[in-house]
């Protein structure tokens, strides 16, 4: 519907979360997907105008009363949220504490530092919980500041660091460490798997090494799932990094 999408993407006010929870309230047949913002203002009366401009037989009174109910699901919705952000920053540092005991293990044979970006390419998408948690934190980076030329990861500056390194995603948290997983194989048999960035492949043969010299892939991939889970009330929605910047035009060389 036209309407639907001028109002959510052209009125100030109409923040796109809670303007996709009330498209679902009033019209059930809409499913209007769009980037995800986290501050709401003035959301009844700028619904209320949408649905005179373009509902002109709805029941206003009733409308009205939607939109008080909207409002206080949207406080419950924003509190919600806020508490998932809270939960994902402590996963954050529980990765962190984690990951600096694996590095202390292995010493010199990590080359890990500020400009070494080889990991750091372009395309990745990450949870919108990863994503808003990002938005929510550099709102005036991603607005007024430009993405690292093609082929890097967007948030990249000109030195190869990383702009965001306090909220960088998850991924981007054991980068450099050995990794371990398990996976199955086409004869339905499950095989343990390492590897590492060939920069830091000299020293112990990842082979050789104990369980907790390495890093476990899998559990806390489950437990950010989860938390994608209840963010986006079941919906696995992933956003690319490169995505979220107001201007995709990328800085010059």
């Amino acid at each position: 519907r036209p309407g639907h999408s001028r109002c959510l993407v052209n009125c100030t006010n109409c923040r796109e979360r809670m303007a996709r929870m009330a498209c679902k309230s009033l019209f059930p047949s809409t499913n209007y997907r769009a980037s995800w913002h986290t501050e709401i203002h003035g959301m009844s009366t700028c619904w209320l105008q949408f649905l005179q401009n373009t509902q002109p037989s709805i029941n206003l009174a009733l409308a009205t009363e939607s939109s008080s109910e909207m409002n206080d699901h949207s406080e419950t919705y924003i509190s919600r949220s806020r508490l998932t952000l809270t939960r994902l920053r402590e996963l954050y540092g529980e990765v962190d504490v984690e990951a600096q005991r694996i590095a202390a293990e292995h010493g010199a044979r990590l080359q890990c530092r500020r400009g070494c970006s080889q990991c750091c390419v372009d395309g990745l998408t990450v949870f919108a919980v990863e994503a808003e948690n990002i938005q929510s934190q550099h709102a005036q980076l991603i607005a007024n500041e430009s993405p690292h030329p093609l082929a890097g990861c967007a948030f990249l500056d000109k030195e190869g660091g990383c702009r965001i390194y306090q909220d960088r995603p998850y991924v981007c948290r054991t980068q450099g460490l050995p990794l371990r997983w398990i996976d199955e194989t086409v004869d339905f048999e499950f095989v343990e798997l390492r590897d590492i960035c060939p920069l830091n492949d000299e020293g112990t043969p990842i082979e050789e090494l104990t369980e907790s010299e390495c890093w476990t892939i899998g559990p806390v991939e489950e437990r950010l799932a989860k938390l994608q889970a209840e963010f986006g009330h079941g919906e696995m929605t992933r956003v690319p990094l490169r995505g979220l910047f107001t201007s995709q035009t990328p800085d010059p060389v």
